[in-house]
């Protein structure tokens, strides 16, 4: 990466950040010691039609996706032909925002005659006509809801007086309860309701307002005519707006794409300093990148060195395949400009992690097809996930291949171990989940993987350190903790594997263990890092954390096993219907537990175990000034 500075006449500004925004190399930063820029003209005007554009945009989302979905492949437009037709693209954008606009006025009058209907309603279940409810001198009514259905005779034995009359009902499970009164008997009329829960419903008396005389069931007959129209007419605006967008949508799409172009470059004169006569702009660009820049013509440009304080920002440069595994290193923070990108590594941990726990042919069968097909994807976008659906679904298409594999190796089908009848096998295989002698063997087995993770991680630390801090601190700080590990490590082979195992421990491992953890920690308190050393026992806890991978596995496997138990035992016993549907059910259920319970703790051993050993983030992206055309083609 290369800090470049570029001056240029004024006059020319325009011209030059329409050029870099095309070649799409340079991170513009903002530049410092002289006057800024202002808005190029027209700024104000750009940037009014992109804010009423996006507002219809953003109110049409679902059925923007819905069209689009129709529409392959994507029709690009030329800047000359947008230009010359841009008349005509806005009056399609008014005419989508009028209708907009008349559509959300139908669904607000559709709620509300609904709304209505449900009212009356309950005044249907009343038999009642609503000439009864106006105002009187000397009479005051209520209406709403009781706990308890009541009567004439209670309320009179109640109230001591017969001066009142009462109207009852019953709408969607609930008792309905109207009572007419002298006015004097209000106190004692609401302290007897409160005693039978009763709830009020002020709504009604909008609608006796409103409809003053009929029959409640007259008036919904006539509404439910008009919500036939206004259903009608909101079926017909939803046609127009599909009809319009399958007739437009990339014109539209590419217009917005053209105003964001023309935007960032009026904007961008905010970010250059500038004298009377000139520019002056700074960014960074790849170093393989730097000779694009010769296509400006007529101006100077220069290299400036990097001082203590610059950091370039990070260009990540992963193939396809990894993409979505860098969305998880960003996610936890962007890498610095001289650090490793962990994304190739975690490429491989994440999804042999997943797979680990999983660890069954049939989930895993199930799981590709699910995110090869795309239904996972839609599933996750229902939910909210947007964007990060595409990156979710294709992380775990990667894992389902892997839960396969490891299915293979615990002979697991949807937990039956029925493989091994099937497909042939080494002699050292199967690992038996749920055996005394496949428990053992999958602990040893994680906690290598563990302990190998882990020096990885140190080993990218001291890396990282010696580039940024130079060699002697990577050894005081990063060697002294590799050595701290290799202790750990001596003491979990040498003492707690032979407990679990029941093998003999290494000779001598307490000596070394300990010879390795004062040896470290030397190197940690020469070189001024004494405070790290109450972390020692951390290592252990980091090592031991590994295990999950067995645990979160075995639980998975058992509870498969349980449903087939049960599922199956149903089914021989003569309730094949039962039994089928507690296996499909359950092991519905634990898929979804799969799904969730590995990603969830992969992704905690990457990021607390594993990133915390080399890892500090907290890079800048990089962004290249402009933006990748998706609908348009760029004036020639």
């Amino acid at each position: 990466m290369e800090r470049v500075l570029l001056v240029g006449s004024k006059e020319r500004l325009e011209e030059v950040l329409e050029t870099i925004r095309e070649l799409r190399v340079l991170h513009l930063e903002e530049f410092t010691g002289t006057e800024k820029g202002k808005p190029l003209e027209g700024s104000e005007e750009i940037s009014e039609k992109l804010i009423s554009l996006r507002s219809v945009l953003s109110r049409l989302s679902e059925e923007i996706r819905q069209v689009y979905s129709e529409l392959n492949p994507i029709h690009k437009i030329t800047e000359e032909e947008i230009e010359k037709k841009e008349k005509e693209i806005l009056n399609i954008i008014s005419r989508l925002q009028s209708l907009l606009e008349e559509r959300d006025k139908t669904k607000s009058t559709l709620n509300d005659k609904k709304s209505e209907i449900n009212l009356l309603r309950i005044l249907e279940s009343l038999d009642i006509r609503l000439d009864v409810f106006h105002e009187y001198e000397t009479i005051d009514y209520k209406v709403g809801v009781t706990q308890t259905e009541l009567n004439e005779e209670m309320l009179k034995s109640e109230l001591n007086s017969d001066e009142f009359e009462i109207f009852t009902g019953f709408h969607d499970g609930k008792n309905i309860l109207a009572i007419f009164y002298r006015k004097e008997l209000s106190k004692s009329v609401e302290r007897l309701l409160d005693r039978f829960g009763f709830s009020e419903l002020e709504e009604i008396y909008k609608i006796t307002k409103k409809y003053r005389s009929g029959h409640p069931s007259e008036i919904i007959n006539s509404l439910e005519m008009e919500l036939h129209e206004i259903k009608e007419n909101a079926s017909r605006l939803e046609a127009e707006i599909l009809s319009i967008l399958k007739e437009n949508l990339f014109r539209i799409l590419a217009y917005e794409e053209y105003l964001k172009a023309k935007s960032i470059v009026k904007e961008a004169p905010l970010w250059v300093g500038v004298t009377k006569e000139t520019f002056l702009l700074e960014g960074w660009v790849p170093s393989d990148s730097i000779d694009s820049l010769s296509s400006l013509k007529d101006i100077f440009f220069t290299k400036i060195e990097e001082d203590e304080n610059s950091e370039p920002p990070t260009l990540l440069e992963n193939p396809q395949l990894i993409k979505p595994f860098e969305a998880l290193v960003n996610s936890y923070s962007v890498p610095r400009y001289h650090e490793i990108d962990p994304s190739s590594l975690i490429f491989v941990t994440f999804p042999l992690f997943y797979g680990l726990m999983l660890g069954d042919v049939g989930y895993g069968m199930l799981l590709l097809i699910l995110t090869s097909s795309g239904i996972l994807k839609s599933f996750l976008e229902k939910l909210g996930f947007g964007s990060s659906s595409r990156v979710i679904s294709k992380i775990l298409l990667v894992s389902s291949v892997w839960t396969i594999i490891f299915g293979y190796v615990y002979n697991e089908f949807f937990g039956f171990e029925i493989l091994r009848n099937i497909l042939p096998y080494p002699s050292f295989l199967p690992v038996h989940r749920l055996g005394k002698e496949g428990i053992k063997e999958l602990f040893l087995i994680t906690v290598t993987i563990g302990i190998a993770h882990l020096y990885l991680g140190l080993i990218m630390g001291f890396r990282n350190k010696a580039i940024e801090e130079g060699l002697r601190k990577a050894i005081h700080e990063k060697g002294g903790w590799l050595l701290i590990l290799t202790g750990m490590t001596v003491l979990v082979y040498g003492l707690i594997l032979p407990m679990v195992t029941g093998s003999q421990g290494i000779s001598g491992s307490m000596e070394l263990f300990v010879l390795l953890i004062i040896s470290g920690s030397f190197l940690l308190v020469s070189g001024g890092l004494g405070i790290e050393i109450v972390e020692i026992p951390s290592i252990l806890s980091n090592i031991l954390s590994y295990t999950r991978l067995m645990a979160i596995g075995i639980s998975s496997a058992v509870i498969a096993v349980s449903f087939n138990e049960m599922g199956i035992g149903s089914i021989l016993s003569g309730n094949e219907i039962l039994g089928g549907l507690i296996l499909l059910s359950g092991h519905s259920i634990n898929l979804a537990l799969g799904i969730i319970g590995p990603g969830l703790h992969s992704l905690r051993l990457q990021y607390v175990e594993f990133f915390t050993k080399f890892y500090l983030g907290g890079g800048r992206r990089f962004s290249p000034f402009g933006l990748e055309r998706k609908y348009t083609i760029p004036r020639r």
